[in-house]
C-alpha cells in the first residue's frame, strides 16, 4: 500500500510518500492465538485517512475517523477490545514466568531431600536439630511437611489454568482433590507443629502458626464451594489458599535478598516470613475488591430503582 504521511514541518505540514505494507501480528493467551491488533488497525486507518494530497484536510479527516482510532492531541490506535486482548497476552506471559518461577523452586526444594533421608544434622536445614528432632513431635511434623508442601505447590498450580478447565475437567478435579488431601493432611498439620521450633523466635513462631490454620481454613472452603458448584467462590479460596502455600517459593527469595542487603540473620528471617505471605493475600483482597465495585454498584442502583 503506498500511503502519504503528513509531517510537520517548520512552515506547516508537507507529505511525504511511504511505501506501507500491512502486517499482521499474533499475541498468545491462555494457549490460544489472539489476533492483533496495533498494525493491522494502523494500515486500515492509513489506507481510509491518508488518501488527500491536503494534509490539512487529511488531519482534520483523521479526527473524525473513528474515536477508537484517533484523535487530536490524543492518539489511540486501538480499540478498548484490543487492549483487552493485549493485557491478556502480557497476563498469559507474566503468569508463564510465575509459574516457570514456582516449579523451578519447588524442584530445587525437592532436590535438598538428600539432606533428610536420612536426617543429616551436620549442615542445611536440619544443622543443629538433633538435640529435640526425634525426642519431640518435630520429626513427625518435619517428614509431613516436605512431603506434603512440594505436592501441593506442583498440584495447585496447574489448577489455575483455564485450557486444562476446559480441556480436562476431571483432571482439574483430580489435581485439585490431591492439592486439598496434601495440604490438609500433611503440609499444613506439619508447619503447624515445626512452627513451635522455629529459629525466628516469636515472631516466626506465630507467623508459621497462623499460616497452617490459615491455609487448612482456606483450602477446606475452597472444597466446600467445589462441592456446592460455587464456582466464583471456589476461586477465590483457592487462591487465597495457594497464595499460602506459595511463600515457601517467596521466602527463598525474600529472605537472601534482604540478607544481602545488611538486614542480621534472625531479623532477616523473621520479616521474610511475614512478608511471604501477608502482601500477596491483602494484594489479592484489593484487587477483588475492585472488581467486584462495579458490580455491587450496579445491584445498588437496581434496588434504589426497584423501591421507587
Amino acid at each position: 500500500m503506498h500511503v502519504v504521511l503528513p509531517m510537520a514541518g517548520a512552515l506547516g505540514y508537507e507529505c511525504r510518500h511511504v511505501s506501507f505494507r500491512p502486517l499482521r501480528v499474533t499475541g498468545f493467551t491462555c494457549g490460544t492465538q489472539c489476533r492483533a491488533i496495533v498494525l493491522n488497525r494502523f494500515a486500515r486507518f492509513c489506507d481510509w485517512v491518508l488518501t488527500t494530497e491536503d494534509s490539512r484536510s487529511t488531519m482534520a479527516r483523521a479526527a473524525t475517523f473513528d474515536h477508537r482510532i484517533f484523535t487530536i492531541g490524543q492518539l489511540s490506535v486501538i480499540s478498548r477490545q484490543d487492549i483487552q486482548l493485549i493485557f491478556a497476552a502480557a497476563r498469559a506471559w507474566l503468569s508463564g514466568l510465575v509459574a516457570l518461577v514456582i516449579l523451578a523452586i519447588g524442584l530445587r526444594i525437592v532436590s535438598t531431600f538428600g539432606w533428610y533421608f536420612p536426617p543429616n544434622f551436620q549442615g542445611g536445614f536440619l544443622a543443629g536439630r538433633d538435640s529435640y528432632f526425634w525426642r519431640s513431635a518435630y520429626g513427625i511434623g518435619f517428614y509431613l511437611h516436605i512431603i506434603g508442601a512440594p505436592i501441593a505447590l506442583l498440584t495447585g498450580l496447574p489448577q489455575f489454568s483455564r485450557l486444562l478447565l476446559r480441556a480436562s475437567p476431571r483432571l482439574h478435579r483430580t489435581l485439585g482433590k490431591t492439592y486439598a488431601l496434601s495440604v490438609l493432611l500433611a503440609a499444613a498439620p506439619g508447619g503447624f507443629i515445626m512452627g513451635f521450633w522455629s529459629r525466628g523466635g516469636v515472631p516466626a513462631m506465630i507467623c508459621f502458626i497462623a499460616m497452617s490454620l490459615l491455609v487448612a481454613v482456606f483450602t477446606v472452603l475452597a472444597w466446600r464451594t467445589a462441592l456446592q458448584r460455587r464456582f466464583e467462590s471456589h476461586r477465590k479460596w483457592m487462591t487465597r489458599s495457594y497464595l499460602v502455600m506459595i511463600s515457601a517459593v517467596l521466602l527463598r527469595l525474600i529472605d537472601p535478598a534482604l540478607r544481602r542487603s545488611g538486614v542480621p540473620d534472625e531479623l532477616s528471617y523473621q520479616i521474610s516470613v511475614w512478608l511471604s505471605w501477608v502482601p500477596s493475600l491483602v494484594i489479592f483482597e484489593v484487587i477483588e475488591r475492585m472488581r467486584n465495585a462495579p458490580m455491587a454498584q450496579h445491584e445498588n442502583s437496581g434496588r434504589a430503582q426497584a423501591l421507587r
